[in-house]
């Protein structure tokens, strides 16, 4: 006998295949020797069973014939099979699921007007399959395939501006056609009740050269021999070409907003264009941006103001990275900063040769908004940051690129399919991008 898990099919969405049980009918429900066999079947909760279409005639099963479910996973104690998301099955003793407390990644957060089912994020992760800088429509599958009802998704990198391209296939959101290309993606992670966020980006020196048309942004030292080369000699940014790059910024906040985004994420880690400010060992500016933890911070400041200002500081979030002679000192600022701004969140990466939560524990006393861990994380050591309050959401990025349906499966202990690495960036709309399978495919 197949037996199911604690949902029903989605609203509109026709029974699976083998529904209802093995030895049921929908014509004939339950079957002859009712309630001998128990009413529900295990792992099935009581409310709602059987559904209104199965033969509503039969009123509830006697009382002492109910099962009473698992508090944390919807399933029974013991060895039988089990069916996720109603389709296929695989077997095992599923007493290993059973746990008597809540599990940490899966307690629901309310992060500012946004009701999360669970704390497991969905970080960006460039996939360089955004041909001509334009999405695609195969990211429609990509992104749905990983959302879920009250969960929260943030998109690959999107470049702010024609000048702020990291690689040609690498998605913008800086043109009509782009922002328009974006909307029916949106659309699917909002058909499945996620919250999706816009990541807005500019690299910087790091940029290709060979992208660029007409000039090129750099934080230090000396202007390129020609638009042709690789490794430009670099120049400073002069006030002027910074007030522009501000301005970029604020019209790819406006630009995902209309496309239906819930918010942006600005980048300011990973060594691109603001954290090339933050850091004291790469800028060497000697003018109001360079110097002082409070100059290194001004551009930063600058951006985030003008999106606040643009869009609300309730639908922004920062993605902040540590690289500084002395990080607590710069980000307990920045954090204090970005709380008088009002902004929504802070997206932390910390290097996985690090110390779990150290800088976390720092920034959460001068941040009054949510917090967010990444950086290699796995189930257990997110459940211990969200335990000890270092942070209210962990972001799993290797892990949900080839995992669709990872919060499921840290709900159910299920196994992990494992990346493979050298498709992350491969051109291709299906290999490594959507053909991880989820349980439901993976057993069938």
């Amino acid at each position: 006998m197949s037996y199911y898990n604690q949902q029903q099919p989605p609203v509109g969405v026709p029974p699976p295949q083998g529904y209802p049980p093995e030895g049921y009918s929908k014509d004939a429900y339950p079957p002859p020797g009712y309630p001998q066999q128990g009413y529900p079947p295990q792992g099935y909760p009581q409310q709602g069973y059987p559904p209104p279409q199965y033969a509503p005639q039969y009123g509830a099963p006697p009382p002492q014939q109910q099962q009473q479910q698992s508090s944390s996973t919807g399933l029974m104690q013991g060895c039988c099979v089990v069916e996720l998301y109603g389709c296929a099955t695989f077997g095992f003793d599923i007493s290993i699921l059973v746990n008597s407390t809540p599990i940490p990644l899966l307690t629901p957060y309310k992060m500012g007007r946004f009701n999360l089912s669970h704390r497991v994020v969905m970080p960006p992760m460039t996939r360089n399959r955004s041909y001509n800088n334009t999405p695609q429509p195969h990211a429609i599958e990509y992104y749905a395939q990983r959302a879920t009802k009250g969960g929260f998704l943030i998109s690959e990198s999107a470049s702010a501006s024609d000048i702020s391209q990291g690689s040609p296939n690498m998605p913008g959101i800086w043109t009509e056609d782009q922002k328009e290309a974006w909307k029916p993606i949106v659309d699917s992670v909002h058909s499945k009740g996620g919250i999706f966020f816009c990541q807005i980006w500019h690299p910087g020196r790091i940029s290709n050269s060979r992208l660029n048309n007409w000039w090129f942004l750099w934080t230090n030292a000396a202007a390129p021999h020609d638009g042709a080369c690789v490794e430009p000699t670099l120049r400073q940014l002069s006030t002027c070409e910074l007030a522009h790059i501000v301005d970029d910024f604020r019209i790819a906040a406006r630009n995902a907003i209309e496309a239906g985004f819930d918010g942006v994420e600005i980048n300011s880690a990973n060594s691109y264009i603001i954290e090339q400010f933050f850091n004291d060992q790469v800028n060497d500016r000697s003018d109001e941006y360079g110097g002082s933890i409070e100059n290194r911070c001004r551009f930063a400041l600058e951006v985030i103001g003008a999106i606040v200002n643009e869009i609300g500081g309730d639908r922004v979030g920062i993605k902040l990275g540590k690289k500084d002679s002395n990080p607590e000192a710069l980000l307990t600022y920045l954090a204090s900063q970005l709380t008088k701004l009002g902004v929504l969140y802070l997206h932390v990466f910390e290097p996985r040769d690090e110390p779990r939560n150290n800088c976390l524990q720092f920034i959460r006393k001068s941040f009054e908004g949510t917090l967010i861990a990444s950086g290699g994380y796995n189930k257990n050591e997110g459940d211990v940051a969200i335990s000890e309050n270092c942070a209210d959401l962990v972001s799993f990025g290797r892990l949900f690129l080839a995992n669709p349906d990872l919060p499921k499966r840290f709900e159910v202990n299920g196994p992990l399919n494992k990346h493979d690495r050298s498709t992350f960036y491969k051109n291709d709309p299906i290999v490594g991008y959507t053909d991880y399978p989820s349980l439901q495919l993976e057993f069938a």
